[in-house]
């Protein structure tokens, strides 16, 4: 009897920090930063790699997904058209962001996928001031905005066919 209430116990306590957890990450604790980083790589069009300076002297290596953007996929696209938008994308932003450049990072975010973080990315414009990466590649029609939930197509027949 005392192993069963002692199981039922521990169980209970498990299922306690199991939902503390989800409900940590339903909050979606943000960094307001700013922090700033020294760009290793352009990965594709909404993803870099970088060295953040999280306070003096200590720098860690990240993956940082641009917050607030949809660029086409490079990796697994849905058409040959979404794959040559996306190579436009990324070349588009190897043009803006290169190896070495500083970039600041704001409100930043874990990000869902494989320990990158999500963060609005500032670079310098071609006067040197801040500009949001993200609204660059909206304004230039490389994005479209994004925050969450549903994405839309980059392919023409699927966007067809939303119209039905």
């Amino acid at each position: 009897m005392k192993r069963w209430m002692r199981s039922a116990a521990v169980g209970a306590l498990a299922l306690a920090v199991l939902a503390g957890a989800a409900e940590a990450r339903k909050a979606k604790r943000s960094y307001p930063g700013p922090y700033v980083a020294e760009v290793v790589k352009v990965t594709d069009s909404d993803t870099i790699q970088a060295v953040v300076e999280v306070w003096p002297g200590v720098q860690v290596p990240a993956a940082i997904r641009l917050l607030g953007v949809d660029t086409p996929e490079k990796f697994r696209p849905k058409c040959r058209r979404e794959k040559e938008m996306a190579l436009a994308a990324t070349a588009f932003v190897r043009e803006l962001v290169q190896p070495g450049d500083r970039v600041v990072l704001r409100h930043v975010q874990l990000g869902k996928y494989a320990g990158r973080v999500v963060a609005q990315v500032m670079i310098a414009n071609a006067s040197g001031e801040r500009v949001n990466l993200a609204q660059v590649l909206i304004d230039r029609g490389f994005g479209r905005p994004y925050f969450s939930g549903h994405k839309t197509s980059w392919c023409k027949e699927d966007m067809q066919h939303a119209d039905d």
